[in-house]
């Protein structure tokens, strides 16, 4: 009983610290940085480091190339999107003449209607594949222009 007592007592103190200073753990890594942080984190894929000792003009240079990277993962996933949704919309109307085909007994154009339904699920399959590549694809070239920027190799 006395060690449980102990135990609730430490776990009391412990939460109270914790509640009092939720952030003590911020501070511990700013030694290098003399108080000055930047404003952008490093962009993904790129070392803290080297993004933190880049010059403002390559900080700017990254920042551009972000801006580009975001905005062409926009424009291509836009695309996809709207060719998703008309693949979807076909495969609704297929739905609907496989009920009519089933109402009238129509076994051949049934199995026929089955088919096409499957080919356009297997292309939005595909589509969401070929924006995974294409995303992937861009990410990787984002690297490589950060990269020559920051004059890494």
């Amino acid at each position: 009983m006395k060690m449980l007592k102990k135990l609730l007592f430490v776990s009391i103190a412990t939460t109270g610290l914790l509640v009092a200073c939720p952030n003590m753990d911020k501070h511990s890594g700013d030694a290098g940085n003399h108080g000055v942080k930047s404003a952008h984190k490093s962009p993904d894929g790129i070392l803290g480091d080297l993004y933190e000792n880049a010059s403002f003009k390559q900080k700017r240079e990254i920042l551009q190339i972000e801006y580009d990277f975001r905005k062409a993962v926009k424009k291509q996933t836009e695309k996809f999107k709207e060719y998703r949704e008309a693949v979807w919309f076909d495969i609704k109307n297929l739905q609907i003449d496989l009920e009519e085909a089933k109402y009238d007994r129509n076994s051949s154009k049934a199995t026929a209607i089955l088919h096409r339904i499957v080919k356009k699920k297997e292309e939005l399959r595909k589509s969401k594949q070929d924006e995974k590549n294409l995303h992937y694809l861009l990410d990787e070239d984002r690297i490589k222009k950060i990269n020559e920027v920051l004059k890494v190799k």
